[in-house]
C-alpha cells in the first residue's frame, strides 16, 4: 500500500471515529437532559401533591367543627377539588409500588366521600355519626400522609436528594 492510500484511510477511520464520538456526546447530552426534566417534573408533581394533600388536611380537620349545613358542604367542595388536584399529581408520578397505590386509593375514597356528602346535604340530610366518624379517620389518616409528604419535600429541599432519586424516595411514602 502506498503512504497515500494510508493517510486515506486514516482520516477516514478518523473522521468515522470523531462523528460517533460526536453522535455519543450528543445522545448523552439529551439524554441528561430528559433525565433532568422528568425528575423536574417529578418534584413538581410531589409538591402539587403536598399542597393539595395539606388542603385536604386543614379542611378534613376544620370539617370536624363545621356544623351547619352550608359550611359542611363547602367543606365537602374544597375537598372534591383538594383530591381532584391531588389525583391529577398523583397521575405524574411513577406509581410503581404499594405505598402510591394506597395512597391513590384513599384520595380516592375522600375524593368519593366527599361527593356523597355534598349529595346528602343537597337533598338536605344530615351527616350521620357513621359519616363523622368516617370525617375523623380520615383527617388522622391524611395528617399522617401530609405529615410524610412534609418530611420528602423538606428532603428535596434541603438538597439531600439528587437528581434521580426522586423516585426512590416515593417508594419509602407509607
Amino acid at each position: 500500500m502506498s503512504t497515500k492510500r494510508i493517510v486515506q484511510i486514516s482520516s477516514a477511520i478518523i473522521t468515522i471515529i470523531f462523528i460517533l464520538s460526536a453522535f455519543t456526546w450528543i445522545g448523552y447530552a439529551q439524554a441528561t437532559s430528559y433525565r433532568t426534566d422528568l425528575e423536574y417534573t417529578y418534584r413538581r408533581a410531589l409538591n402539587d401533591l403536598n399542597t393539595h394533600v395539606n388542603d385536604m388536611n386543614i379542611t378534613l380537620t376544620k370539617a370536624n367543627y363545621a356544623n351547619t349545613s352550608s359550611q359542611q358542604n363547602g367543606m365537602a367542595g374544597k375537598l372534591i377539588k383538594s383530591t381532584s388536584g391531588a389525583k391529577a399529581a398523583l397521575a405524574v408520578l411513577p406509581i410503581g409500588n404499594d405505598s402510591l397505590n394506597n395512597v391513590n386509593k384513599f384520595i380516592a375514597q375522600v375524593g368519593d366521600f366527599a361527593s356523597s356528602v355534598s349529595s346528602k346535604l343537597s337533598v338536605g340530610e344530615a351527616l350521620s355519626d357513621e359519616d363523622k366518624t368516617i370525617l375523623q379517620q380520615f383527617s388522622q389518616y391524611c395528617n399522617i400522609l401530609a405529615g410524610n409528604l412534609n418530611e420528602i419535600q423538606e428532603n428535596i429541599a434541603k438538597q439531600e436528594v439528587v437528581i434521580g432519586q426522586s423516585e426512590e424516595m416515593l417508594q419509602n411514602l407509607e
